[in-house]
């Protein structure tokens, strides 16, 4: 049986060279005391059907430890694939614990999930995506957030950086919308 372990936190894609934010955060309850190499990560390309890569949890960097649960981190190497409908499994010993994708599903051909049909998250990243933000299971709902790799998830928006000549909120300026007049400059920086 899976020791209750669970996908929390992921980063494939985002508006840099090579996707600096690629991660998976993998969440382990603290009652668990067997290896960690048992507990595996396999990606999924979603044109195949396939592995196209696999991580044993050894190979991740313990986080926080928030009493009840460790949160786990891998960080790839432009190696996770930008979508659509790639998946991630997380199996314990060869079987399957959870099967996730984005950007659509994806029914497994081989690897520890084979014959499973992933559950589509429901969030996605783009190459627009800024590069602080990962997306994080948050009250059971999966949500694009400032990253917390490591740590406990939070549902916080990233702070925006403004351009330097943007330091003045409240000057006027034009978002080139024909529809809005006496545009101003917002503490949020649009």
């Amino acid at each position: 049986t899976c020791p209750g372990a669970f996908i929390n936190e992921i980063g494939y894609d985002c508006d840099m060279a090579n996707d600096p934010n690629e991660l998976i955060e993998v969440c382990v309850p603290n009652s668990y005391t067997g290896s960690l190499a048992d507990l595996q990560v396999d990606l999924y390309n979603g044109n195949s059907s396939t592995v196209y890569l696999t991580v044993t949890m050894d190979l991740f960097t313990m986080g926080v430890n928030d009493g009840v649960n460790t949160y786990y981190t891998w960080v790839g190497s432009n190696q996770i694939q930008n979508g659509g409908n790639d998946g991630i499994a997380l199996s314990f010993q060869g079987t399957a614990c959870e099967f996730l994708s984005y950007e659509g599903v994806v029914t497994a051909a081989d690897g520890p999930a084979l014959g499973i049909t992933s559950t589509d998250i429901g969030a996605a990243q783009t190459n627009s995506t800024p590069c602080d933000e990962t997306i994080q299971l948050f009250g059971g709902v999966w949500v694009n957030a400032c990253a917390t790799a490591g740590d406990v998830n939070s549902d916080a928006v990233c702070a925006l950086d403004c351009p330097v000549e943007m330091v003045n909120f409240g000057d006027a300026c034009d978002d080139l919308d024909a529809n809005t007049i006496n545009d101003v400059i917002q503490a949020d920086c649009s």
